[in-house]
Parts: structure tokens; sequence; C-alpha cells
């Protein structure tokens, strides 16, 4: 077997014990609450109280990164992977909590005494000069103080100091498992049947775009084409609304300075309300997740008495028979026209559903490179009061919410960043479900990809060993492209 397989075996045994602090947020994990165990609890009132992590030795505080690793009697080195930056690592702090980033997956560490707990498993550990090992049960796992390539030795191979109290795991690996197998002619004959296809959203050229109009410059990705509306033009109380998409139309990203909504369609002065009245024509609206980003809560706390509210709204809609998912971006404000509501700075990115993840940096970068010209700000100034906002407005001729568009880039990605992640992953299984779809990866790069299901099924028939079927965590990471068996 490949030491990139023996990778993958062992990340999936570990996601077993890390998923739940890893993939939730909210303490759920496919739609069932989790529960600590008596284990976890007692750590956890452990660290609390700081009774006991007195005994822990001080001079564990520090960073380490993994050179190698031994699971149920198979070893694995590491060095090749630490060479190339996939490195897997504990930080121990001065109070004896931390960080365990296995490859990616976050979760929590606390020492107490002799114990060392990851992602709510305990296990033991010895500290001999700068090498770390820890042992949970069959499972070794032996780290080098340090950070990244720095640590790689020349020599890693898995060893238990002789300090363990298991020194039997080492003593069960016959040293011939060190090396890796001869890959099978039926493996070979599998992989060879495989065909890749880089994701279109991997292969973008950018292009400056000057409205024809005057009214305002963006970068934007080679092909894809802009419309725009302009409300004032057009006798409305609105402002410019941007459009900016691919030639089919099913990835793209918005940008709409201000607008006013009549009450009786916008029915509550909240971002949720605002999203239903500008979606209205689309079907099967469902909202995902709410969060309020730090910078628009500053906002808003500034402006008490004229933003009503301030949200980024995470939501998956159908529109001609397509499922979409948007991540929206708005503020609501009083308005001096009676009846009415004002909403100003609102975003807008959207894609097929399931894919938002693989076009996310794309849709801010072309949302954050919009930028009003003196034509439009003079204009804008001139009339800014009838929406009654002070949140939409221009700072230089960029777009922004009181602000720079950056601000609001980060405030876009914060909130992706800590959307529900647990939620999303059903829905997107749901979704690659509905669609005829599945996900794999490849264990020797970490690249993800999207096939039609029965791909493994067909793919385990010829005894492949490079592809394996995606982790639940990987469908909130996105995919590099298509993968077929030819």
């Amino acid at each position: 077997m490949k030491k990139t397989k023996i990778i993958a075996l062992i990340l999936s045994a570990m996601l077993a014990v890390s998923a739940m602090t890893a993939c939730s947020g909210s303490g759920e994990n496919n739609g069932e609450k989790t529960e600590k165990t008596e284990a976890s609890d007692t750590v956890s009132d452990n660290a609390s109280d700081g009774d006991d992590t007195q005994d822990a030795d001080s001079s564990l505080v520090g960073k380490y990164t993994m050179t190698s690793y031994i699971k149920d009697g198979e070893p694995v080195d590491l060095t090749d992977n630490n060479a190339k930056g996939v490195y897997s690592t504990i930080e121990i702090k001065d109070d004896f909590t931390g960080e365990f980033d296995l490859f990616g997956i976050k979760s929590d560490v606390t020492v107490d005494g002799e114990n060392i707990t990851l992602a709510g498993s305990q296990s033991t550990y010895t500290l001999s000069g700068d090498s770390l090992t820890v042992v949970n049960g069959a499972t070794v796992m032996v780290f080098k103080r340090g950070e990244g390539a720095a640590v790689v030795a020349a020599d890693s191979q898995p060893t238990v100091d002789s300090t363990d109290s298991q020194p039997a795991v080492e003593s069960s690996v016959p040293a011939e498992t060190s090396a890796a197998p001869t890959e099978s002619s039926a493996s070979s004959d599998a992989d060879s049947s495989v065909s890749v296809t880089k994701g279109e959203w991997q292969n973008i050229e950018w292009e400056d775009y000057t409205d024809p109009n005057g009214l305002f410059t963006a970068v934007i990705p080679k092909g894809w084409k802009v419309t725009s509306s302009d409300g004032q033009a057009d006798g409305k109380v609105a402002g410019l609304l941007v459009t900016i998409q691919s030639q089919d139309e099913k990835q793209g990203a918005q940008v709409f300075d201000y607008t006013t909504i009549s009450s009786s369609i916008m029915t509550e002065p909240t971002v949720e309300s605002l999203v239903n009245a500008l979606y209205s024509t689309s079907t099967e609206l469902e909202i995902l997740d709410v969060s309020t980003p730090d910078y628009m809560q500053q906002i808003k706390d500034a402006n008490p008495d004229t933003v009503l509210d301030a949200k980024v709204v995470h939501m998956n809609y159908t529109k001609n028979g397509i499922e979409y998912e948007c991540n929206f971006l708005g503020f609501v404000n009083k308005s001096l026209i009676s009846g009415t509501y004002s909403a100003t700075t609102m975003w807008a990115g959207f894609a097929p559903r399931g894919q938002y993840e693989n076009w996310v940096e794309i849709i801010t970068k072309i949302q954050s490179s919009i930028k009003y010209t003196d034509k439009y700000t003079s204009r804008y100034s001139s009339s800014s009061g009838t929406s009654g906002g002070t949140t939409g407005g221009t700072t230089g001729g960029t777009v922004t919410g009181g602000g720079s568009s950056y601000d609001m880039t980060d405030a876009m990605m914060d909130s992706w960043n800590a959307r529900n992640k647990s939620e999303d992953i059903m829905s997107q299984k749901q979704s690659d479900a509905t669609l005829g779809y599945e996900r794999v990866y490849d264990t020797e790069t970490g690249d993800i990809y999207r096939a039609d299901s029965g791909f493994m099924e067909e793919y385990d028939k010829l005894d492949g060993q490079r592809y394996a079927a995606a982790t639940d965590d990987m469908y909130t990471e996105g995919y590099s492209g298509y993968i077929s068996m030819d």
C-alpha cells in the first residue's frame, strides 16, 4: 500500500474522533445533537479549574510537527508530506491548552498531568528532548519541536520512546512493512482508466472593464458579461445595480448601492425580509445561515437611529429550473419616504448549489474591484439623502458600506467561513445525491473532485488505490474539478 494511501486511512480513522469538533460550530453533527463523554467533561472541568495542570511538564509548551505515525501496527513516514508543506501540528500554550491541526482538521488540546487530550480522546505522552510521542492504544504519533519543513529529519521512521508505557506497539511492526509495497497491476489498470478535468474556476484570466456609460469600472473574468441597471436614470428611487456573470449566467456577482422597497412587500425591517423581497420571483428560497460580522455590527452600533439591521445571509433558491447557492450582504435603514424601507450596500454572490465554495474567492474579488467613477459619485452624492440611509455611499469612488470595499470583502468572507458547516455538509450531500453526483479525493495530492454516482463502486471493483470517497468535512472545501472512468 502506498504511503499516501496509508495517510488517507490515518486521516479517516482520526476523523472518527475529531469530526464533532472540526465540523460543527453549533455542537451538532449530521442533524443530531452531540454530547460530551464523561471523560471529555472531566478534562474540560479540570482545564477550567486549573487544579491538575500544575503537574504537567512546563517544558512541553511549544509547537510541534508530526514526523511519523503508527496506526494499528502500520508505520507512516511523513517526511515527504512535510517537505511539500503538508503538516500536522500540535501547539501547547502556557496554560496547557492548545490546538491539534490534523492536516487542516483542527481541534482542541488539553494537557492534564501525564495525559493529553486531542479532539476529546485522551492519550498519554512522553517528551524526550525535542521529540513528543503521543500514544492512544495502538496509535502512536511522533512529533518534533518546531514548525514546518525545519523539522524534517533525515530518518523519521516511527519509533517509540524507551520510557513509553506501551513499547509493544513498535515490536509488533515487522521491519519490512516500513517500505510501501509495489503497486499491483490491478491498481495501475484502475488509475490509468481515470480522467481528471480541472474546474473552470481554476483557469480564470482577468481583464479590466469600463462601463460604456462611464459610471463604474471593474476587474472581471475574461469572457464574462456585465449588465447594469441605472435606477436614477429610470426615474426610480434607486441607485446602480451591477451584475457580472458567466456567459451561461450560472455563477456571478452583484452589487447594488441603494434602493427603497414598499413596506407592503418588505414587511419587516430585517435583511431576511429584504432577501425575500428581492428574490420574490425565485422559488424554494431557503435561508441556511445568518450572521452579522464584526465590521457590519460596528456600522450598526455607530448609527443606531438609522441602521435597523445589517447581516450576511447564506441561502439556496431555484430560478429557471436551476438550484442556486447564494451569499447576500445588506443593510436595512430608515427611509425618508413614508411606507418604505431603505436598503443599501447590497452584495450578492451566486453559483449552482454545491459549487459556491469553488467560486467564492473569484466572486469577492469581482465585488471588491467595482469602483464608481467621479461622474457617478457626484450624481450619487447630490441625491443620497433620498434613500434616508447612512451606510451606502462611496469613498474614493469605491462601493462601500461606510468604509472600504475591502472591509465588505472581509465581512463576506468572515461570514462564509463562520457558517454552520454541519448544515452546509448535509445540504451539499443532499444536493449531490439529488443531482446524481458523489465526491472523491486524490490521496496523493489531496485534491477533491466531483464524479457521477457510482464512480467509487466501479473504481473499487478494479482495486484502485489512489482515489477514495470524500469525507464529510471535504464537502465544505469545494472541489478541484471533475473525475470519471474512461
